[in-house]
């Protein structure tokens, strides 16, 4: 190969070479264009029919109707009773049953005590009518003497028609005289401690308890003697004397009639 040639070769690889190295920086100084998304889609059939060369769609899910929900019911709650309402309801439940069973016992006892008056009653309406009957046939067998007071000194006691088993409702005993509404006398008047006294008389009256004791004496209207000391030992006489028992209450009264000697 002749030199000329050889140059020539080289000069021309040294052109190419800077033609590329230009076109090189000419292309990096130009804008990039910007880069486009790539979406890559799937097909359910990628097959491609070959008449048209179209892809087959897949086909749309059928989508079946859901039966209602139903909601269920709130179960209720059961209320738990209240210890301390519980416990006033049963404290006042015993309370109850206590009053009612205090209430039994009180229409008992009355019941009780009405029988008892009822049987007490009965006995001295029989009581009373043998003694009225008792007192009728003494009546016609005494009349003389009724009224009538036998001699005697001031205070003196004896006995006489105002016995025990006297059935009269009063009576004279040793020229002092008693009375009592449907008791009688048990035993004598009995006497008053006194020694020097005035003459005159003293009338002393009191009550009469169901068991035939003798209270609260007083000095009662048909007195004459005015002296303390007498009106005194006369009032704590009567209290030692004794009529036959009843049912209720009833007045009574005791006469003196002093003598002096």
């Amino acid at each position: 190969m002749r030199k000329s040639q050889k140059y020539g070769i080289i000069g021309t690889v040294l052109f190419m070479i800077l033609l590329f190295l230009l076109l090189w920086f000419i292309k990096i100084g130009m804008p990039q264009p910007p880069e486009v998304e790539t979406v890559e889609i799937e097909f359910a059939d990628e097959s491609i029919e070959a008449a048209g060369g179209f892809a087959t769609p897949a086909p749309s899910p059928i989508t079946e109707p859901q039966p209602p929900v139903t909601v269920p019911a709130p179960t209720p709650v059961e209320a738990k009773p209240d210890p301390v309402i519980t416990q006033e309801a049963e404290e006042a439940l015993a309370m109850q049953k206590q009053r009612e069973e205090e209430e039994r016992k009180q229409r008992e006892e009355q019941m009780r005590l009405e029988q008892l008056r009822l049987e007490q009653e009965r006995l001295a309406a029989e009581r009373a009518a043998a003694e009225k009957a008792a007192a009728d046939k003494a009546n016609a067998l005494m009349g003389a003497f009724k009224g009538n007071g036998g001699g005697g000194t001031g205070g003196q006691t004896t006995s006489g028609s105002g016995g025990g088993d006297n059935p009269l409702k009063n009576g004279i005993v040793g020229g002092n005289g008693w009375s009592a509404k449907g008791r009688t006398l048990q035993g004598s008047i009995p006497k008053p401690e006194i020694k020097d006294y005035p003459e005159g008389k003293v009338v002393v009256s009191f009550r009469i308890n169901a068991q035939g004791k003798v209270s609260n004496p007083q000095i009662a209207k048909g007195t004459t003697i005015s002296d303390a000391n007498v009106q005194k030992a006369c009032k704590n006489a009567v209290l030692k004397a004794q009529f036959s028992p009843g049912i209720d209450e009833v007045e009574g009264t005791i006469t003196y009639n002093l003598k002096v000697n």
